[in-house]
């Protein structure tokens, strides 16, 4: 923990769940390279995933992203649904 004030978009390289502090059902897959965040990345004793605070400039400037949304088969079983972002298309509501 931080006394600071930190502002970005947290990312992470696996998707995460309410376990690690993530709510809803729509997964947000942001495409950017590794090479262009290494300097945002928190780094935490014990964490078994990497993650990151990026500012959200660098983010809507040269990430590509995908909405993911979980969807139950008819079998019982979860799925996931992908809509491509295009680069003058909203995020979806929700």
């Amino acid at each position: 923990m931080t006394t600071h004030e930190h502002t970005g978009v947290w990312l992470s390289n696996v998707p995460l769940d309410v376990n690690e502090g993530a709510r809803g059902d729509t997964l947000l897959q942001v495409e950017l390279p590794v090479e262009t965040i290494n300097d945002y990345e928190w780094i935490e004793e014990g964490k078994p995933y990497r993650e990151w605070l990026v500012p959200a400039r660098l983010i809507n400037q040269i990430g590509r992203g995908s909405a993911l949304s979980t969807r139950t088969n008819r079998d019982g079983s979860c799925g996931l649904k992908k809509e491509v972002l295009a680069e003058d298309d909203d995020p979806p509501p929700g």
